[in-house]
């Protein structure tokens, strides 16, 4: 791990270390979205 100064302002401690962080590599070929649902969805609006 890397070392971090014992100095730090506090905004980096509110900031994430970017070095950290990776995205996981999604393979995702195994779904079917039917007409059904895209037609249920187009018709239908949402509040929030």
């Amino acid at each position: 791990m890397a070392e971090v100064p014992q100095n730090r302002p506090l905004k980096s401690y509110a900031a994430e270390p970017h070095n950290s962080i990776a995205a996981p590599a999604i393979d995702a070929n195994n779904f079917e979205l039917k007409p059904s649902l895209l037609s249920a969805v187009q018709q239908n609006q949402f509040s929030g």
